[in-house]
């Protein structure tokens, strides 16, 4: 496992890492098992393909590839909402530009938005605090 620094939140955590696939990857994993201990009814399929998603960009887009900035990610649960909010290094949000791509054209990338919004994730980018936000309804499994 890459360096990951776990610390609790209320009703969550947050994973911290040095921008690096590696840590991207060892930290969906993270993030998914600990999803998957609250007993959230939420494929994992879907959180992780989201959580990858937003973390490989904000080491790619957000802080250029340069392994000495961070990405911070916090998973909390609310009552019926699970809440991620991804948070890097780099410029501030305001200053990129993040849209969805046409769908008619054929490119290899760009695809972020429609693949959050297709697994049934809000996107809000939040610039007081320079990060990306998602949000999705979720259900408890009470067995």
């Amino acid at each position: 496992m890459a360096n990951v620094k776990i610390s609790p939140q209320k009703n969550g955590m947050t994973f911290e890492f040095h921008s690096d696939y590696k840590a991207v990857d060892d930290t969906v994993k993270m993030c998914v098992d600990y999803v998957h201990k609250q007993k959230i009814n939420i494929s994992d399929f879907d959180l992780s393909t989201v959580l990858h998603e937003v973390l490989a960009n904000a080491v790619k887009h957000g802080n250029g590839n340069d392994p000495s900035k961070k990405v911070w990610c916090t998973v909390c649960m609310g009552e019926d909402l699970l809440h991620i909010d991804v948070k890097d290094e780099g410029d501030p949000l305001g200053k990129k530009k993040i849209t969805k791509r046409n769908l008619d054209e054929c490119k290899p990338h760009g695809m972020g938005v429609h693949i959050i919004e297709g697994l049934n994730f809000t996107f809000d980018v939040d610039l007081d605090t320079n990060s990306i936000k998602l949000t999705r309804a979720i259900e408890i499994n009470t067995n």
